[in-house]
């Protein structure tokens, strides 16, 4: 066996250190080459495109990949992750610097879009957006390490999420990335090379010993190391005759054939080394070395087991053994291990490598050198969505007094994840002391956020204040936005978006004002990461660099839980906000969820009591909030002189100070009570307001929750147009939309897809999978479209078998629920208790699909409405429901129902087609609507009105003869607006 190694790293090779950053790792020239992994690897990276290299540590993993694509003509790309990566804004960085040389001008391209608030996430999108126009292989080695960090993973997950076909990625590690549960399509199992490919065959292993000149039989070592690539090398160094090794042959190896070839100084500063990813004769010399390069050179003689750059100069050591010299600096005696610490900080620091410093000063628990570098870097930190780095940091500021840069990352924390009592905690002494004034002058954002944290708690004087010290410009504007919730301020104007922090401030404002349509504008990272736009039912458009705070997902949860009228999900999410300690808002959702669901007027008024008694109501937007729910409980309780003069004071006030975000519903309520009292044209004006609110909000999802509150402000408005169509006719339909498989439809990302229309079968990971049985599919789609979670197996042969309930038909349930399970993937359950069948897991349908679009079009009185509505006909238009499932009653029942949403979907989409000069599209919907059903005379009117546009006068006057003797077969004439329409069409 030799005793000079030098070429010991072929087992494990590190990227290489010369100057492009796309470079192979390096691999010596005696690397034994694996022709069989070579091919196979190529033959998957050709096939998929994305391709999984996992296996253990020493599998010869990198060693595979490099030599399979050296051959390549394409530009390599080379990242290798560290733990430093599973920070999103730094996996960005290292991605985009590696790729820079390759695609010129990328950095700029990222560098604007970050400037404009985009997140990791959605940079990685554009990163793999622009670097697809080339081909490219990317690389990332030793990806496991990030495999638990959510947002680093939401990188990857984009990155190749929105790749094109010329870019092509490989991740090597020791583990799977859980890629697709990021919305990413399932890895096909055959895109992965795993330890049964890359294990030594005998011909193989013989060619590895035969190079290291290894007198081990072939058969021995194969039995000791089962054709661990690592474990051949290292045996061949072990081998002593004594029987194959145990244990970990790197380890031992260090042990046993590196140290004592060190001296005793040397050998602690390669221990040190392992705090640096590469070190150079500079860092050498900072931890003390008196020869860097005699040191560097002494390594290189002794065989360490890493990648050299040219000369000598700087080495990057194999991640293992890193690991393992970082491991035993870490049982290093305290103080000598701070001190290592702080001198490998001191050199990062010199090299302006801040961020790096700050990790290790932090580890050695040198809080000064902390607190020296942590107001150079807060702020950019919080801007890259490194949020929970800069958390972290905060935790070591204990400056006194603060600087403006750790005020202002404090505060912008506190806003970022809602959290008012840390906003006020860092606001409170910096008044007492009489200090916001200088630092809003260094730092404007401060007096942005205070008056936001000040108006939020009713300080209104504290707020003036602020707001009359803040310079001019953006944040002033923001500033005086938030005092509007706390004070009369219709005319404050509203900044635009501009892609930073302050557009989180700007997007509550905005929700809580009620200005939905300028919050639909606000698409930036920042204002989604409020959750506001969910909340609000407005599109959010740029995914969030963090997932919405608490307390406005508990909201949304609530929200979700009120549309679908599930009283105990409601409650449930009015205790969690309890719990969380936002008893405001707990009240105020007690509140709604009384009136709208529990329809109990008492249990309304204690929580408006509580409301009161804690002084909440003092600010105009909690209290007119409160008075539409205490106006709403008194209509329930009869009180009408009351409920009227507290609602005509509530939108009063809402119109006064221009908050409308419950106006629809206020107005609704007025107009219940103004008829009551007997005031039936101001009754009408509410309604009619209370529609044109909802109208300019963008959302009819508060109206449509009121009038069903009061369903006879509704059925009031259509009786003064009989027959006719108008605005209140769609929201009367709009009513009536059935809510199938109540929030299925939100699950994402779904882990099965059933589609019903056309060829019915299972959706699981992008491939189709069929059960062996019909019925199976028919049972989950009957569990999908239950409003109800749970069914009873009596409910599901009465539906399924049309009430069939013997031995027989039991059996056959059994049969398809036992063949649904083998189809369904992990995560996915039909699950039974009792007597009772569920559904768990990220299930949904086309029916669910359909019935959410129905709904969405509904609420959505906006320009989105037509292309919503045409999506849902997309769906059907594919065939018909559960097409070969005959004689089963609650499949005809079931298509009955969607034959009717489908021909008010045709009609709603042709009005909004004519209304848009796309009249044959419009006419040719409004045919397959009277080909449905020839009896519906609307469909009848717009025909008419179609053809007119088009100049067919005789064509009109067809159509009206046709709607008549379609009437007449069941004995009814056309209607009153139908006849004037045929009429003033002729003229």
């Amino acid at each position: 066996m030799r005793t000079h190694a030098p070429e010991v790293a072929e087992a494990i090779p590190e990227p290489a250190l010369d100057e492009a950053p796309e470079a192979l790792p390096w691999l010596a020239d005696h690397v034994v080459p694996r022709l069989r992994v070579t091919e196979a690897l190529l033959e998957r990276l050709d096939r998929h495109g994305i391709v999984h290299v996992i296996a253990s540590a020493g599998a010869g993993k990198t060693t595979a990949v490099a030599q399979a694509l050296q051959g390549l003509e394409c530009p390599i790309v080379w990242v290798t992750l560290a733990s430093w990566h599973r920070a999103p804004g730094r996996l960005l960085d290292a991605l985009v610097g590696a790729l820079e040389p390759r695609c010129p001008g990328l950095g700029a391209e990222v560098a604007r879009a970050r400037g404009g608030g985009a997140p990791p996430a959605e940079l990685a999108a554009l990163v793999g957006g622009l670097v697809g126009r080339r081909s490219v292989v990317l690389v990332f080695d030793d990806s496991h390490v990030v495999w638990d960090a959510d947002e680093a993973m939401a990188v990857l997950a984009a990155l190749v999420g929105r790749r094109s076909s010329s870019l092509r990625v490989v991740l090597v590690g020791r583990m799977a990335l859980p890629l697709s549960g990021l919305g990413v399509d399932a890895l096909d199992p055959k895109a992965t090379v795993g330890d049964d490919l890359l294990r030594a065959t005998p011909d193989e292993a013989e060619d590895i010993l035969r190079e290291h000149a290894s007198t081990a039989a072939v058969a021995d070592a194969l039995d000791a190391t089962g054709g661990w690539i690592a474990g051949l090398v290292f045996e061949a160094w072990r081998s002593t005759g004594a029987g194959p090794a145990t244990g970990d042959p790197l380890g031992a190896y260090l042990d046993r054939e590196l140290r004592p070839r060190l001296r005793h100084d040397g050998w602690a500063l390669l221990v040190a080394s392992s705090l640096f990813d590469e070190v150079d004769v500079e860092r050498a010399g900072a931890l003390g070395a008196g020869d860097p390069e005699g040191w560097l050179l002494e390594l290189r003689a002794a065989g360490l087991p890493a990648a050299w750059a040219t000369g000598g100069r700087r080495v990057r050591l194999h991640s293992r053994v890193r690991e393992l010299l970082r491991a035993e600096l870490d049982a290093w005696p305290t103080d000598r291990r701070r001190s290592a610490l702080r001198a490998a900080a001191a050199a990062l620091e010199r090299e302006a490598d801040l961020e790096r410093a700050i990790e290790l000063y932090t580890e050695a628990d040198d809080v000064p050198a902390v607190q020296r570098l942590l107001p150079l870097v807060i702020v950019a930190l919080i801007e890259r969505h490194d949020l929970a780095v800069a958390d972290r940091y905060l935790a070591w500021a204990r400056l006194d007094p603060e600087p403006a840069s750790i005020v202002l990352g404090r505060l912008m924390l506190a806003s970022i994840h809602a959290r008012t009592r840390a906003g006020h905690a860092v606001l409170d002494p910096l008044l007492a002391a009489g200090r916001l004034g200088p630092l809003m002058e260094q730092e404007p954002r401060i007096g942005a956020l205070a008056c936001h944290f000040l108006a939020a708690r009713g300080r209104l004087g504290d707020a003036l204040a602020t707001l009359d010290a803040i310079p001019p410009g953006r944040s002033a504007d923001v500033a005086r936005l938030a005092l509007s919730l706390a004070r009369d301020d219709a005319e404050a104007p509203i900044p635009p978006f501009a892609g930073d922090v302050l557009d989180a401030v700007l997007a509550r404002i905005l929700y809580s004002r009620g200005r939905l349509q300028e919050l639909r504008s606000g698409r930036t990272a920042w204002a989604a990461s409020t959750g506001a736009h969910e909340l609000g039912s407005v599109e959010a458009g740029p995914s969030a660099p963090t997932s919405p705070p608490a307390l406005m997902r508990l909201l949304t949860q609530f929200a979700q839980a009120i549309e679908r009228r599930d009283l105990d999900t409601a409650t449930a999410r009015v205790a969690e906000l309890e719990r969380i300690g936002a008893t405001t808002w707990s009240l105020l959702a007690d509140a709604e969820l009384a009136i709208r669901l529990a329809r109990d007027p008492s249990r309304a008024q204690a929580a408006i009591g509580r409301l009161h008694a804690a002084g909440v109501t003092a600010i105009p937007f909690f209290r007119e909030l409160a008075a539409t729910w205490a106006g709403a409980a008194s209509l329930l309780s009869d009180d009408t002189d009351a409920a009227a003069a507290l609602l005509q004071e509530t939108v009063a006030s809402m119109r006064r100070g221009d908050r409308t975000l419950e106006l629809p519903s206020a107005l609704v309520y007025l107009a219940e009570a103004e008829w009551r009292c007997g005031r039936d044209e101001a009754a009408d004006r509410a309604a009619d307001d209370a529609y044109a609110c909802a109208h300019r909000q963008g959302t009819l999802r508060g109206l449509l929750l009121a009038l069903a509150d009061f369903p006879g402000v509704l059925s009031r408005r259509l009786d003064v147009e009989p027959g006719g169509e108008s605005v209140w006719s769609s929201l009367g339909r709009a009513l009536v939309v059935p809510d199938s498989g109540a929030g299925r439809g939100a699950i994402a990302p779904v882990a099965a897809h059933l589609r019903e229309f056309g060829e019915v079968c299972l959706v699981v990971g992008g491939h189709v999978v069929r059960p062996k049985i019909r019925k199976s599919l028919e049972l989950l789609s009957y569990l999908l479209e239950r409003a109800a979670p749970r069914a009873s197996r009596t409910d599901v042969l009465e539906a399924l078998w049309n009430g069939r309930d013997d031995e027989s038909s039991r059996a056959y349930l059994r049969q398809a629920l036992r063949h649904l399970r083998d189809v369904l993937p992990d995560g996915v359950a039909v699950l039974a208790e009792g007597d009772h069948l569920w559904l768990a897991g990220a299930v949904t349908s086309e029916s669910v699909e359909l019935s959410a679009l129905v709904a969405e079009a509904a609420r959505d009185p906006g320009p989105r409405r037509l292309g919503v509505l045409l999506a849902a006909l997309e769906l059907t238009d594919r065939g018909a429901f559960l097409a070969g499932s005959n004689d089963v009653r609650w499949v005809d029942d079931r298509r009955s129902r969607i034959a009717s949403i489908v021909a008010d979907v045709r009609l709603d989409a042709a009005e909004l087609l004519l209304d848009a000069d796309r009249h044959l599209e419009a006419l040719a919907l409004v045919e397959d609507a009277l080909d449905a059903d020839p009896l519906r005379e609307r469909a009848w009117r717009l025909k008419m009105q179609a053809l007119g546009l088009l100049g067919d006068a005789d064509g009109v006057i067809a159509a009206f003869g046709a709607c008549r003797a379609a009437l007449a077969e069941i004995g009814l004439e056309p209607s009153r607006p139908t006849v004037e329409l045929a009429r003033t069409l002729r003229r």
